[in-house]
C-alpha cells in the first residue's frame, strides 16, 4: 500500500471517528437535559405532596374561629369537640339553633335563663330563694329536654290525667318561660290556698333524676317542700299537649308532690278499702322499728298452700277511721319486680324502709305486701 492510499484510509477513519464523536457529543446534552427535567418533575411532585400533608396537619390543629373571625383558643386535650363548638357560638347564632340537634345548646335555655336567674337572685335572695337555697329558675334550669319527655298532669279533685310531651322545642319553651317568671319564695302556709283543678310538671334533670313541680293558681310547689309564687298558664301547656299520649288515674296519688299535698287533702291519697282481699292463714308480724324508720317483719304462711307475693309494698295511713294508700315522696324509687313463693308452714323475714314516703306525721299506719291477697302489719309513728 502506497503512501497516498494509506493517507486516504487514515483520513477516512478519522472522518468516521469524528462523525461518531460529534454525534456522541450532540446526544450527551440531550440526555443531560432529560435527566434534569425528570429530576425537576420529581421535585415538584414531592413538594406538592409535602405541602398537602403540612396543610392537612395545620387544618386539624388550628383553633376554631368564631363567626366574627377571632380565634376562640386552642382545643386542649381536656376539651371535647362539642365544647369547642359551643365556645365558638355567639348569642346571635345560638338564638336560632335548631333545638332538635343533640350537640347544640340553645342560648335561650342554657345561657340567658341562667343569667336571668342569677340577675334576679342577686341581692334578693330573701325574696326569690327558698329556705333550702333553691329558686324556681334554678330548679327548672336543671331540666334536660334532650334526654327526657315533659309530663304534664292535671288533677280535678277526683282523677289525674297525665300527658306526655315529646316536642323538644315545646319543652325548651316551657322551661324558658318558667325560668323567666321571677318567682318569689313563700312559706308552706300558702298551700292552704291550693285549689283544684291543679297541674303538675315532671321532667328528667341533668343527673338523671326527676324534677317534680306542682302548680295551682300562682303557687308552685317543689318536691323538697319549697314553695314559690308566680303566675303562669300551665293549663295552656296541658291543653296543647297531645291526647294521644294520655293516661287517666283515680285520685290524686300520682300527682307530683302528692305526698305533701295529701297532708292537707286526702284527695291526693287513694282509698284502700276494697283494694285487695286479705289472705287467710298468712300473717305479717312487726318485730321492730328503728328510729331511722326501718321495719323488720316476719311473714308466716299457715294457709295450707303456697303463698305468692312480690317484693313491692305500700304504706297506708288511717284518716278518720279509713285507710288510705300514701304516695311516695321521692323520685327514682322502686324495687325488684319478681314473684316470691312461701311454702306452707314456712316463715321469712322482711325489711322495709319508710324513707321513700317522706316525713310521716304522728298517726296510725300499716304496711301492705304486694300480693293478690295481701297481709298487713300495723305500726305507730
Amino acid at each position: 500500500m502506497n503512501t497516498e492510499v494509506l493517507s486516504d484510509v487514515l483520513n477516512d477513519i478519522d472522518d468516521k471517528y469524528l462523525v461518531k464523536c460529534e454525534a456522541a457529543r450532540s446526544r450527551k446534552p440531550v440526555k443531560r437535559i432529560g435527566r434534569i427535567m425528570l429530576y425537576a418533575s420529581a421535585a415538584v411532585i414531592l413538594l406538592a405532596v409535602t405541602g398537602a400533608v403540612i396543610h392537612g396537619w395545620m387544618k386539624r390543629n388550628e383553633s376554631p374561629a368564631d363567626p366574627n373571625g377571632s380565634p376562640s383558643g386552642p382545643v386542649t386535650e381536656n376539651s371535647t369537640e362539642k365544647e369547642a363548638t359551643v365556645q365558638a357560638l355567639t348569642a346571635e347564632d345560638t338564638a336560632s339553633v335548631d333545638t332538635s340537634a343533640p350537640d347544640q345548646i340553645p342560648e335561650s335555655y342554657e345561657d340567658s335563663n341562667t343569667q336571668t336567674a342569677d340577675s334576679m337572685a342577686e341581692g334578693t335572695e330573701d325574696i326569690n330563694t327558698s329556705p333550702s337555697g333553691l329558686t324556681l329558675a334554678g330548679i327548672i334550669n336543671e331540666a334536660a329536654p334532650e334526654n327526657s319527655a315533659l309530663i304534664i298532669y292535671r288533677f280535678d279533685g277526683e282523677n289525674t290525667v297525665r300527658r306526655l310531651v315529646f316536642d323538644e322545642d315545646m319543652e325548651y319553651q316551657v322551661i324558658h318561660e318558667i325560668a323567666g317568671l321571677g318567682a318569689r319564695a313563700a312559706d308552706q302556709e300558702i298551700l292552704k290556698d291550693w285549689k283544684e283543678p291543679c297541674y303538675g310538671l315532671e321532667i328528667g334533670d341533668k343527673e338523671g333524676f326527676d324534677i317534680w313541680l306542682s302548680y295551682s293558681d300562682g303557687i308552685w310547689l317543689n318536691k323538697d317542700g319549697s314553695v314559690f309564687t308566680a303566675d303562669y298558664d300551665l293549663a295552656a301547656v296541658y291543653d296543647k299537649a297531645s291526647q294521644d299520649n294520655e293516661d287517666v288515674y283515680e285520685s290524686g296519688i300520682y300527682m307530683p308532690n302528692a305526698a305533701i299535698l295529701g297532708k292537707r287533702n286526702t284527695a291526693y291519697y287513694k282509698k284502700a278499702s276494697g283494694e285487695k282481699k286479705t289472705a287467710e292463714g298468712v300473717t305479717l308480724e312487726l318485730r321492730s322499728i328503728s328510729e331511722e324508720g326501718t321495719l323488720t317483719c316476719v311473714l308466716t304462711n299457715q294457709s295450707g298452700e303456697e303463698y305468692a307475693f312480690g317484693k313491692g309494698h305500700n304504706i297506708q295511713k288511717k284518716v278518720n277511721g279509713e285507710w288510705y294508700i300514701l304516695p311516695v315522696a321521692v323520685t327514682n324509687y322502686g324495687w325488684e319486680d319478681i314473684l316470691c313463693l312461701l311454702g306452707d308452714g314456712q316463715s321469712t323475714e322482711f325489711i322495709f324502709d319508710l324513707w321513700p314516703w317522706g316525713d310521716l306525721e304522728p298517726g296510725e299506719y300499716r304496711i301492705a305486701i304486694d300480693a293478690d291477697e295481701t297481709v298487713y302489719a300495723e305500726f305507730q309513728r
